[in-house]
């Protein structure tokens, strides 16, 4: 689908990176459903092997979306009774939001690779579920394989936090460097799992949500980091999603994966993986390990990547850094940051499409 190289124009050498599920938000894809075939094609081949149409969950303002957004600005208490007493949106229950997420961003790999034919990236890398859209552009998977396993993996997901009150907990730092050896001491007092290490900065640990609330009082007492709760149905990436991972395994036996054009970097060891053997147990794996994103970064900067383009909605407001970019900055020493373009709606495809041209490409 794309052109992946060993050397690349002017000095430049592009890691694709696609974004996963937290940031999600009604009206999300809207401009480039409208305005360009391959990603409406994109959809409309995803709703084949769903039976539902990903557009209805992701456009259409409802009640209970009205709602939602009036939740973010009650006390948490409050916010957790109405939660108990209204349904929550499709769009926030991850059955349904992993193939948005997923669908999304191979729409945007699709549009980017019309847009711009002659882009040449060297490696690929997803952050948690967009290690399936990586494993997808790679050619690991075909898209409607790749969706059958994402629906498959939200649904199992969706089973195994059902009846458990759990969730994710961010600990973050706007200034410096948060030790690693302070959030493992943490995870161990209050049973909760690292789920994701972002950056030296951004932490995430999951786990009963009795227990990541009595873990962010402490940190809110000891007033050096922040704590903040992350939007997911589920302690993804911990012991609690074993349940879901062995009803996977077997999913995965009856799907073909491929060899890859385009190393993928790993989620649970960044390490460059290409065989069919070792991805599809890394998608085994990954619902329960930790997804080390900063050692991943750090191995895109030690091969030399200088442009990343993101791929997929990495932000909760249009407009603002992503997320990914802000852990790439955290990561990347401070004299050798790469350049970041991103894909997540039209205005953020025109920018990356002039600069991309710009290069030559």
């Amino acid at each position: 689908m794309g052109k992946p190289v060993e050397e690349s124009r002017q000095g430049l050498k592009i890691g694709l990176i696609f974004t996963g599920q937290g940031f999600q938000r009604i009206g999300m894809y809207k401009d480039l459903y409208d305005e360009y075939r391959e990603f409406k094609e994109t959809f409309k081949e995803a709703n084949g092997v769903l039976n539902y149409k990903l557009q209805d969950i992701c456009f259409k303002q409802t009640f209970m979306t009205r709602i939602e957004t009036k939740l973010e600005h009650i006390s948490e208490r409050a916010g957790s009774f109405f939660e108990e007493i209204i349904k929550v949106p499709k769009i926030h229950q991850t059955m349904f939001t992993q193939p948005i997420i997923c669908a999304g961003d191979i729409g945007c790999f699709r549009v980017l690779m019309k847009e711009v034919p002659g882009v040449n990236y060297h490696v690929i890398a997803g952050h948690s579920l967009g290690e399936y859209p990586a494993f997808i552009a790679a050619g690991a998977l075909t898209f409607q394989d790749g969706m059958k396993v994402v629906k498959k993996r939200g649904e199992y997901m969706h089973d195994a936090s059902k009846n458990i009150d759990s969730g994710l907990l961010a600990i973050l730092s706007k200034q410096g460097r948060i030790p690693r050896s302070y959030i493992e001491r943490l995870c161990r007092k209050y049973y909760v799992n690292l789920a994701l290490h972002n950056s030296d900065s951004a932490y995430i640990v999951g786990g009963l949500n009795h227990n990541l609330r009595k873990m962010a009082e402490e940190v809110k007492r000891k007033k050096r980091f922040t704590p903040l709760p992350v939007q997911v149905s589920g302690a993804f990436h911990t012991y609690l999603m074993q349940p879901a991972a062995e009803r996977l395994k077997k999913a995965l036996e009856s799907i073909p994966f491929n060899p890859t054009h385009t190393p993928i970097l790993a989620n649970t060891t960044s390490d460059a993986i290409s065989d069919p053997k070792h991805i599809k147990t890394e998608a085994y794996r990954q619902l329960t390990q930790t997804v080390i994103w900063r050692d991943i970064l750090w191995k895109m900067y030690e091969s030399g990547i200088n442009l990343i383009i993101e791929l997929g909605l990495g932000s909760t407001q249009r407009g603002n850094e992503s997320a990914l970019s802000k852990y790439t900055r955290q990561t990347y020493p401070a004299d050798q940051l790469p350049e970041i373009l991103t894909i997540e709606d039209k205005p953020s495809l025109d920018k990356t499409k002039k600069r991309l041209k710009g290069l030559g490409f």
